[in-house]
């Protein structure tokens, strides 16, 4: 789940005027023809023919849920489905409870891997040992509603599309940290940004230029998509620790489009020991403190970055110009630096800082840091007339 960032707040005139796409007048860059909706055209991929749905559930020490999830999704309406769960060297009874449903489910199929490779080389082993083309994934700690596989197909179907999400909504255990409840509170939900229907690549452009690295889409529980889009998008990006999810799914929109329905067909579960959880309130100890700064500002700063710097990415930067971009990075940098200093923030974004030059040599001052932020607002106060 991404925090909400201060960097792109918006007042309550600019956020009723900006409520909803048809409302949105933002215009490309100096020298190219726009052509309204039709700036990006949408091309079929010719996909949707393929029926076979993989729920994929990506494991680790997952015992006190995955029971709920794993009932979840042999209980789906669509008729042509395999669960796969794949776990990643759990040290609980996550695989004997996997294994136990394998015994009375035939399509549930649950595999070890021999040694742990982390959260995206899990999700990607997922994919590549899925037996079928469509990828609907649950995490363990995750409900699907019985018809959710079956609707989001009926919505590939309908709208041509090669990847597809839903809304969702949260189940809040009562150990969920308050931080994150107030995160819950003022999150924008997908059902606020976007219509039903087929989002094209110029509308997603233009949201996404307007929320910046908030989350509108939603976590991986949300989505499905067929193999293809995967690896024409790239896979997913390991740079990221927390935004894995929605990097890729608005990289992998930004080819074809991507569709949406505002029915609630999935539920994220919020507790304690989730990483949702573990990256909102991990701030106590200074591992934990550097840990949810290389999460949150680490890969904010990082998706900002391929924005600027990577040509999948160009159609945002229609909306969100290089210079605002710049300054963005270096604004929230310095932001993080004022709030932890410059040595605790340095050592936490130690595999960040090579890759983004604008902030590569750039020390801290707070001379400096009024500057940027003095641009920042400025940036800001111009995207809000």
């Amino acid at each position: 789940m991404r925090q909400r960032h201060e960097g792109l707040q918006r007042n309550k005139k600019s956020r009723s005027r900006c409520a909803t796409v048809k409302k949105i007048q933002l215009a490309p860059r100096r020298g190219r023809v726009h052509r309204g909706l039709q700036y990006f055209r949408v091309k079929p991929i010719g996909v949707t023919t393929e029926q076979g749905v993989s729920i994929c559930i990506p494991a680790y020490n997952g015992e006190k849920y995955l029971q709920e999830a794993l009932q979840s999704a042999v209980k789906q309406t669509y008729p042509e489905i395999e669960v796969l769960v794949v776990d990643d060297g759990s040290t609980d009874n996550t695989l004997i409870i996997a294994n136990s449903f394998a015994t009375t489910h035939d399509n549930v199929r649950v595999l070890k891997n021999p040694a742990s490779g982390g959260m995206v080389a899990n999700w990607t082993k997922c994919v590549e040992e899925a037996k079928h083309s469509w990828i609907k994934f649950l995490f363990q700690d995750d409900i699907l509603e019985p018809d959710c596989v079956q609707k989001l197909m009926d919505l590939c179907r309908e709208t041509n599309a090669a990847i597809a999400f839903c809304r969702r909504d949260f189940i809040v255990e009562a150990n969920a940290p308050a931080a994150t409840l107030a995160y819950i509170k003022i999150a924008n939900k997908a059902e606020k940004v976007f219509s039903k229907g087929l989002i094209t690549p110029v509308i997603l452009a233009q949201q996404v230029a307007m929320y910046g690295t908030e989350n509108i889409i939603g976590e991986p529980t949300c989505l499905l998509f067929h193999k293809s889009v995967l690896q024409r998008a790239g896979g997913f990006d390991a740079r990221f620790y927390q935004s894995v999810d929605f990097e890729f799914a608005v990289r992998a929109a930004l080819l074809n489009g991507i569709a949406f329905t505002p029915e609630t067909l999935a539920h994220f579960r919020i507790h304690g020991s989730s990483q949702t959880s573990t990256n909102t309130s991990a701030t106590q100890k200074d591992a934990s403190l550097k840990r949810s700064l290389r999460s949150l500002w680490g890969d904010d700063i990082l998706l900002f970055h391929t924005y600027l710097s990577d040509k999948r990415f160009a159609a945002v930067r229609e909306y969100l110009p290089e210079e605002e971009l710049r300054n963005i990075i270096r604004y929230k940098y310095l932001r993080a630096c004022r709030e932890y200093s410059s040595k605790v923030v340095n050592e936490a974004l130690k595999d960040v800082i090579p890759q983004v030059p604008e902030i590569k040599k750039l020390p801290y001052n707070y001379l400096r840091y009024k500057i940027e932020k003095w641009k920042y607002k400025a940036f800001q106060k111009r995207r809000n007339k």
